[in-house]
């Protein structure tokens, strides 16, 4: 077997276990409609859950502020009875449709909870000492005895009108987290379904597109469109006779090493892109 024919046989087995330019396309299409629309899906669902805690937390603060000063609430921690402080307390919980509504005294100790075996015990979380030692009102994350939530925390003053007012208490509102979790999930579903359009999507376009351009090129790869240019300039190079070809405008676009040696040209210079009569002025290539 000849060198050149070894050469081609090689070639041709490596064009072989190439990707072809259309599977190309696709991967690399799908893959980037894939990357993008997944990125941009994960930003919106953290947007998304980072909006919605916030609105819950913000609405459990203003809840709480409106409980901490409703007169049953504070007379009934004064007088140290929760029968005064449960059933009101409740009421508002089912009107807002918060998780819970929690009461506690100064102490941290429950007057009021959704589960009426805790009322009595310590609040749970840890997030309290803002409210009952400095007076804050603020939202806060934390896991409580019914789970994670957020919650608006909002201390109870006396009502005494002699001296300073102090803190009695503190009611703390909340929404459970797992709520924002159902809502993102609920978007969530939606963006894996417009991810998989938007990727269908692509794939149809890569294969029209790829499709184009193989009918462009007459069906080659652009490996093989290389292989043959490198072939072609290795024959033209070869051949001892000059050739030269020209646009209709006259400008060369191909030319041989012979051709320059006919007109006398250094090896070195090109004729691309001069025009013929530049050499030839009566010349009958036009």
């Amino acid at each position: 077997m000849s060198s050149i024919a070894r050469l081609s046989l090689s070639r041709s087995l490596s064009f072989s276990f190439r990707l072809n330019l259309q599977a190309r396309m696709l991967i690399l299409l799908g893959g980037f409609a894939l990357l993008l629309t997944l990125t941009m899906g994960t930003i919106s669902l953290n947007f998304i859950a980072q909006t919605l805690e916030t609105q819950m937390g913000q609405q459990a603060l203003d809840v709480a502020r409106a409980v901490a000063r409703l007169p049953q609430i504070q007379e009934g921690l004064e007088e140290n009875d929760s029968r005064k402080i449960q059933p009101l307390v409740e009421e508002v919980r089912s009107a807002i449709g918060a998780r819970f509504i929690v009461v506690g005294d100064e102490n941290g100790v429950r007057f009021a909870h959704p589960l009426p075996d805790r009322i009595g015990k310590k609040m749970v979380g840890g997030d309290n000492a803002r409210a009952l030692e400095s007076g804050e009102e603020y939202v806060s994350t934390a896991i409580g005895s019914l789970g994670p939530s957020v919650r608006g925390k909002v201390p109870v003053f006396s009502t005494g009108q002699e001296g300073p007012r102090k803190v009695i208490g503190i009611i703390s509102v909340g929404y459970m987290l797992n709520q924002v979790d159902q809502v993102v999930g609920h978007y969530q579903t939606g963006i894996w379904w417009f991810s998989a359009a938007t990727v269908l999507v692509s794939l149809i376009l890569a294969k029209l597109i790829s499709d184009y351009f193989k009918r462009a090129i007459f069906g080659f790869e652009p490996e093989e469109i290389a292989r043959l240019f490198q072939e072609r300039n290795a024959i033209l190079q070869s051949v001892r006779e000059g050739i030269i070809a020209i646009n209709p405008q006259g400008d060369i676009t191909t030319f041989n090493e012979a051709a320059l040696n006919i007109f006398g040209l250094d090896p070195r210079e090109s004729m691309l892109g001069r025009n013929i009569r530049d050499f030839q002025a009566n010349s009958d290539l036009l």
